[in-house]
């Protein structure tokens, strides 16, 4: 039901919205994450419009460069700006196995191509530990990719 999935989902924002409003703050709510095929179907644009221009996707791929034109492909179709609500690599069945140094490359060139893409607005990496994406260990080390991710913010925050 798309169209029902709609309904609800504007009505959920609008009432958020209203309600921090009626209390005094200025709070963003409702960036509803799904993945990138129901994002396709359900983001429309008016759909989009009415849920303050921004779209939030889940969205795990084999590269960098799919990435962040699949990113560029929804905001255009939609008429929004974009949030990943999760990302990250290796997930087995489309990168395979990774090594740390692998994986590392990998986030840097997301982040690489996602910094000169704009319609991306906010990204949320997945998964701080306990699954194939994690970039720390259970011991509480970064691995590589962990590293990647604060030098290269680090490296956009002296710019």
């Amino acid at each position: 039901d798309v169209a029902g999935h709609r309904k609800f989902i504007i009505a959920e924002y609008q009432a958020t919205t209203q309600e921090f409003k009626k209390i005094g703050k200025d709070v963003e709510s409702n960036y509803s994450s799904m993945n990138f095929d129901v994002a396709k179907l359900v983001m429309d644009r008016a759909t989009t419009k009415s849920m303050g221009g921004i779209v939030t996707i889940d969205h795990y791929v084999k590269t960098p460069q799919q990435l962040s034109s699949d990113i560029s492909n929804i905001a255009q179709s939609s008429g929004g700006k974009v949030i990943l609500g999760e990302f990250g690599a290796p997930i087995p069945d489309i990168n395979g196995k990774m090594s740390e140094v692998e994986q590392a490359e990998w986030v840097r060139g997301v982040l690489e191509l996602l910094s000169e893409n704009p319609n991306v607005i906010g990204l949320n990496y997945w998964i701080n530990t306990g699954g194939s994406t994690e970039i720390w260990r259970e011991d509480g080390t970064p691995k590589a990719a962990a590293i990647e991710l604060k030098n290269f913010f680090q490296e956009v925050n002296k710019k």
